[in-house]
C-alpha cells in the first residue's frame, strides 16, 4: 500500500472549501495527474455520487471511477475509487481557521492483481504526484479565494 497525507491552508471559507473539494469533478483543476474529471450521476454532490477521473501515472492513461462513499458536509468527505490495477480510499477533511480554512488530504492506495508487483515502485512515485497536487491545489484553492474577493467587492 502507498499512501500520502498533505494539509494546504486556505483564505476560504470552511463550507466554500468544502464544497469544491468534494466535487471530484474539480481534481482536474487542482491535480495535475487527472487529465479529466466528471462527475457520472446527475443530482448533487453528496454520498453515492460517482466520479470519473482520466489519469496519466507511469506514462500511462488510465481511467478511475470513484464514488463518495462517506459525505459529513463541511467537514469531511471519503471517496473510493477503483480500476483494474488499484483501489483508492481518498479522504478530505476540512477545518475552518482564523483566516479560513485547512484543508487535509489522504490517499491510501493499494495496488491489486498482477499491479502488485509495482507496490514498491509506485510509492516514491506517489509521493512525487502527491507533492505536486498538493502544491496545485493550494494555488487552485488561493485563485478560487481571489475570485471570490472579487465577486464580493464588485471587481
Amino acid at each position: 500500500m502507498a499512501n500520502y497525507e498533505a494539509t494546504v491552508q486556505s483564505d476560504l471559507p470552511a463550507d466554500r472549501a468544502f464544497a469544491l473539494m468534494a466535487d471530484f469533478a474539480n481534481a482536474k483543476h487542482w491535480d495535475p495527474a487527472t487529465l479529466e474529471s466528471k462527475l457520472l450521476n446527475d443530482g448533487p454532490v453528496g454520498e453515492g455520487a460517482r466520479f470519473e477521473l482520466q489519469m496519466k501515472i507511469f506514462g500511462r492513461e488510465n481511467a478511475i471511477e470513484y464514488e463518495i462513499v462517506e459525505f459529513d458536509a463541511p467537514r469531511r468527505v471519503v471517496l473510493r475509487g477503483e480500476n483494474s490495477g488499484s483501489v483508492s480510499i481518498d479522504t478530505i477533511t476540512v477545518a475552518p481557521t482564523a483566516s479560513g480554512s485547512a484543508i487535509t488530504y489522504r490517499a491510501d492506495v493499494t495496488m491489486k492483481g498482477g499491479f502488485k508487483v509495482i507496490g514498491p515502485f509506485f510509492a516514491p512515485v506517489f509521493k512525487k504526484m502527491g507533492d505536486e497536487a498538493r502544491d496545485a491545489m493550494h494555488e487552485w484553492l488561493g485563485e478560487q479565494a481571489r475570485l471570490g474577493e472579487q465577486a464580493r467587492s464588485g471587481a
